[in-house]
């Protein structure tokens, strides 16, 4: 009799941590899902403005831009340093040759940001 009662309490304890476990890694999972939909609607807006800036020829804006995108991309990632050195202004067929494959990158960027995010929830 005694045994049963220990073995109940123990598969007691045992799901109460599962369903604490569970409940938490929801949770988390939403605030990381909410957080990186902000993070890609940020990276659009500033694209805009980018593209803008790059056809204005508009070094000062770019260049706020260019340390927007700075804050906003992982420093240690190949890819997202490239997209950084778009960000800069030549000569005028340049500019819209960087400004389209700016939008390709972003857009593998972005695409790749959104999976993630399927797949982690």
């Amino acid at each position: 009799m005694e045994l049963k009662i220990i073995l109940t309490f123990i598969a007691g304890l045992i799901t109460a941590y599962v369903t604490v476990w569970n409940a938490e890694r929801k949770i988390s999972i939403e605030n990381i899902t909410k957080e990186r939909a902000k993070w890609r609607d940020k990276i659009r807006e500033l694209s805009i403005n980018v593209n803008a800036a790059m056809v204005e020829s508009d070094n000062e804006k770019l260049s706020v831009l260019r340390n927007q995108f700075r804050l906003l991309l992982n420093p240690a990632d190949k890819e997202d340093q490239y997209i950084i050195e778009l960000l800069s202004l030549s000569e005028k067929e340049d500019n819209m040759k960087k400004a389209n494959e700016f939008s390709v990158c972003l857009s593998y960027l972005l695409k790749h940001d959104w999976e993630r995010a399927k797949l982690e929830s």
